[in-house]
């Protein structure tokens, strides 16, 4: 959710005109998951080009689901952060979705950064899991769990709970100030609140893909 060195794999998502999309009458607000995620749950459009095949938004948002059901498998509701230290690709995209729909704090690390710096980090934030590369797994200490994604997000531990999951998941109640991510300058992490988020997320979208004339 919060890497501001490089663009994403090929997107065609579209931010333009959803941020005001009132969520169904059976469930509360989420402000992230209504602007970006909710008008294109029934969508075959074309979401991400990875490898060679096309990932259509319905089938990244049932992905986005499992995860979300994972988390909660894991023990996570709310409010509770999650730390991510792994390569991209469309499972990495869908822990970050999946964190949206769940209401988890999502806190993002870069793959270069080393076991000390990842267990101050997660020492810091209060994290209630890590997810990471499993070579990089033995060399972690800290007393929250554990569990694992490759770097091509083809395997691991959380890849495993996922798949034991439904790929229909609750949505979290989200407002406009509650803490979407968590960003870390010099080792201290910072709170990105739906609101904030959004903004980037519309600012990226003008820069990337903005609308045609």
């Amino acid at each position: 959710m919060h890497d501001h060195t490089d663009h994403p794999p090929d997107c065609g998502c579209h931010l333009h005109g959803t941020a005001g999309d009132d969520p169904p009458p059976d469930r509360a607000p989420n402000m992230l998951y209504d602007a970006l995620f909710a008008p294109h749950m029934d969508s075959t459009a074309p979401l991400l080009s990875w490898q060679g095949r096309r990932i259509g938004h319905a089938k990244f948002l049932r992905l986005a689901a499992r995860a979300a059901n994972a988390y909660a498998a894991a023990g996570l509701g709310a409010g509770d952060v999650v730390v991510v230290q792994v390569g991209k690709s469309p499972t990495a995209l869908a822990l970050c979705a999946g964190a949206v729909q769940a209401g988890v704090v999502y806190l993002p690390l870069n793959p270069a950064h080393g076991p000390a710096e990842v267990d101050q980090v997660r020492a810091a934030s209060g994290a209630a899991l890590l997810i990471c590369d499993p070579a990089s797994e033995p060399a972690l200490a800290g007393d929250c769990p554990i569990l694992t994604l490759s770097a091509q997000g083809a395997g691991g531990s959380f890849l495993d709970l996922m798949a034991g999951q439904e790929d229909v998941a609750p949505v979290a109640a989200r407002g406009p100030e509650d803490a979407a991510a968590l960003c870390v300058t010099a080792g201290v992490p910072h709170v990105v609140t739906h609101r904030a988020e959004l903004a980037r997320a519309r600012g990226l979208a003008d820069l990337w893909m903005p609308p045609g004339p």
